[in-house]
């Protein structure tokens, strides 16, 4: 095997394989930081969120240091995996009485920011080089993940996570690096399918932290296991079909290929969103009329964590076609999620499931529906801004066809002669007739930088060098054509 091979998909894979432990809170910080003790509810799981928060707020305040420590310094990845590797070992040695309690406070921050380098670093290095084929290397590295790494001996696996992360990250192909949109101001290029997978991923801890906190549920996580297994076996295999389907597609294209790609693979996700959000619901409701959520509540969890998957396939997408800074987008949209995740599932939901509601409908049956609601609500909204966003966008293309007869504007004909891409067309004529570079940007929906680098392309093909001399041309070519 060719070491760039190994670079670019074996150590990915690897790295990825064991980064997914991290999200299954079964098989990696409950296992480290249980809730229950001899002495009662230990504290030590609440103090590892409170922990995770601070790092959060931390990475985004200097999120354009830690980026350049990807990018220059690749063994503190390394470090930082290797001593959250050594606060693993400390802290299950502390439960099984080995170590004093100080070991398992001294595990906290070791730990911690293990999984927050790890987690970026690998945000980093996919979001910088993101395509069609590392969407099949995620997909196939979380099925792995759940074949190998779920069903070993888990105090074995919690101690080499970490390390397996950052040892991988090393031997990965570094990513390259460039200017990227790092402000806090940049977060507003989220679309409102982000936002939409964030509140599915967040309303699914409900239901998650309703079916794990039930002691009598014996067959559950053996129900679970082989239908995680199934479902990512699925989500893999359509993929593969669509990621084969792309690159056909893609070769017969002679402009605007990236455009297209990105819209591409926000289409596949959106798919995939769909089919995941009727099986989320489907089973919510199946819970409901049942009574129990003893089978139906693992679909809901299952659904819920591949949205999880999801989620980091539509966050890499976004960054990388919008040029934003990956530490600050998945600190703010993941790690921050994943966070409020498992404090709505483990800390919060028992404690509201002990709260009595009165009326018909148990504790439980009014959360969910709570919930289900604000889901279908969120929905409904999301879909609508989109649906008025294209409208404005179609009104726009309208009101800009009628202008065209009277005002600059590049016509087809014009743009292959001078061999300009749909979007540079676009912005030439916008900005030729009147608008700013910002206004631009707004009516196309991109971002200021895009719509820069497109005006300057566009100046390049057509030798001019100013909106003045833009104009004249633009009125020439008409004035020629008529």
């Amino acid at each position: 095997m060719e070491r760039v091979e190994i670079k670019n998909y074996v150590a990915p894979f690897v790295g990825m394989s064991f980064f997914w432990v991290y999200l299954r809170y079964q098989s990696y910080f409950g296992l480290l930081y249980p809730l229950d003790s001899p002495t009662g509810t230990s504290p030590a799981f609440g103090v590892l969120l409170v922990v995770l928060l601070v790092l959060c707020a931390f990475s985004i305040a200097f999120r354009t240091r830690i980026e350049k420590i990807f990018l220059t310094q690749r063994f503190s990845v390394v470090l930082l995996s290797a001593m959250a590797s050594g606060g693993a070992a400390m802290a299950l040695a502390a439960d099984s009485g080995l170590l004093g309690a100080w070991a398992l406070w001294a595990s906290l921050p070791l730990v911690a920011a293990g999984f927050v380098a790890g987690y970026l670093g690998w945000a980093t290095y996919f979001c910088y080089r993101f395509g069609p084929s590392d969407i099949v290397v995620l997909a196939a590295s979380y099925l792995a993940s759940l074949v190998f790494f779920t069903q070993w001996v888990p105090y074995l696996v919690a101690v080499f996570v970490p390390l397996g992360v950052g040892v991988s990250w090393f031997f990965a192909q570094p990513p390259r690096g460039s200017a990227v949109a790092s402000r806090i101001s940049s977060l507003k290029e989220v679309t409102p399918f982000v936002v939409l997978f964030i509140a599915f991923l967040l309303s699914g801890s409900i239901l998650r932290g309703i079916v794990d906190s039930g002691s009598s549920d014996v067959d559950g996580p053996l129900f679970r296991w082989p239908l995680s297994v199934v479902v990512s076996a699925i989500v893999l295999f359509g993929c593969w079909i669509s990621v084969r389907r792309m690159k056909e597609k893609r070769m017969g294209l002679k402009s605007g290929e990236a455009l297209w790609m990105q819209r591409a693979i926000d289409s596949m996700a959106l798919k995939g969103w769909a089919a995941l959000a009727l099986m989320f619901f489907a089973a919510v409701f199946a819970g409901l009329i049942e009574g129990s959520y003893h089978l139906s509540g693992h679909i809901v969890v299952v659904a819920r964590s591949m949205l999880d998957w999801l989620l980091w396939v539509v966050l890499c997408n976004l960054v990388s076609a919008k040029r934003l800074s990956p530490v600050l987008v998945f600190s703010a949209c993941s790690i921050l999620t994943n966070t409020v995740s498992w404090m709505l599932s483990y800390w919060l939901l028992p404690r509201l499931l002990t709260v009595e509601v009165g009326g018909r409908l148990p504790t439980s049956d009014v959360l969910v529906l709570l919930a289900a609601f604000a889901l279908l609500a969120l929905i409904i909204l999301v879909f609508g801004v989109v649906a008025s966003k294209r409208q404005a966008a179609d009104a726009l293309s309208l009101s800009t066809a009628e202008a065209s007869l009277v005002r600059p504007c590049v016509s087809e004909k014009m743009a292959a002669a001078f061999k300009l891409t749909s979007r540079e067309a676009e912005v030439a004529s916008l900005f030729a007739q009147g608008h700013s570079m910002k206004k631009v940007a707004s009516l196309l929906f991109i971002s200021m930088s895009t719509a820069q680098s497109h005006i300057k392309s566009a100046y390049r093909k057509l030798d001019v060098h100013s909106k003045d001399e833009l104009i004249d041309k633009l009125s020439e070519w008409q004035s020629g054509s008529e």
